[in-house]
């Protein structure tokens, strides 16, 4: 017998939203972008796709590379979160 998923309203809705790029959030965010990733790195929710670990000429580590996604449910959290905290 197969396995059923049942899609509850909740689990569904996370399934049909297209995360942003760090770019993206930005724009709405009103930060630079390096101001946006530091900060939505470090939120639940939010994805953090390390890249492949890189080398350079020299043998020295390269810096570290990430894409960072954000979900746009997250991005209106923290909005809310800072324009509510501002009285």
């Amino acid at each position: 017998m197969k396995a059923r998923l049942t899609q509850t309203p909740m689990s569904a809705s996370i399934f049909q939203e297209q995360p942003l790029s760090v770019r993206e959030a930005s724009k709405f965010w009103g930060q630079s972008t390096r101001a946006t990733r530091d900060h939505f790195r470090k939120i639940p929710g939010v994805r953090v796709k390390p890249a492949p670990a890189r080398k350079r000429q020299c043998g020295r580590a390269a810096r570290k590379y990430e894409t960072v996604l954000i979900p746009p449910s997250v991005l209106k959290e923290e909005i809310r979160k800072i324009t509510n905290g501002a009285e």
